[in-house]
C-alpha cells in the first residue's frame, strides 16, 4: 500500500506504453506507476525554469526512479507523452514534458483547465 507523506498532494496513477529508461526500448504492454503529486510552487522549485503554468500539474519522486519518460523528440527518442495521469479512474493529467527520464518529477497537462475545450470538440 502506498502512502503520501507531506508535502505531496496525493498519489496519482500513470498509464504508459513508452520508454522504460532514457535511450532504452519501449514496451508492448500497458504499464502503471503510482506517483506523488506536487503543487506548482513546489514543482517550480524543482525545475526553476519559469516554464510551469496553471495549465500544468507536476507528479513524481524527487529522488527519481519512477516516472514517465517525457523526452525531447529531437533526441531521436519516443517517450510517454499523451499517457494518462489518473486518480480513482478519473483522468487529471496528460504526460507532457520533464527533464531526463525518471530522474525528476514530470510535468503533465492539467485536464481540468481544458475541460471546456474538450467538451466543445468532443460534445461530451
Amino acid at each position: 500500500m502506498m502512502i503520501c507523506v507531506a508535502p505531496c498532494l496525493g498519489i496519482k496513477r500513470v498509464d504508459e506504453l513508452g520508454l522504460l529508461q532514457s535511450g532504452g526500448g519501449g514496451v508492448d504492454n500497458l504499464l502503471q506507476v503510482d506517483l506523488p503529486l506536487w503543487t506548482n510552487a513546489q514543482c517550480a522549485q524543482i525545475f526553476d525554469n519559469g516554464r510551469l503554468t496553471d495549465e500544468m500539474v507536476c507528479a513524481g519522486y524527487i529522488a527519481g526512479g519512477k516516472d514517465t519518460c517525457q523526452v525531447i523528440i529531437e533526441q531521436g527518442e519516443e517517450g510517454d507523452s499523451g499517457g494518462a495521469l489518473s486518480l480513482e479512474g478519473v483522468q487529471v493529467g496528460v504526460v507532457s514534458w520533464g527533464s531526463v527520464c525518471a530522474e525528476y518529477p514530470g510535468v503533465y497537462a492539467r485536464v481540468s483547465r481544458f475541460r471546456n475545450w474538450i467538451t466543445s470538440i468532443s460534445g461530451v
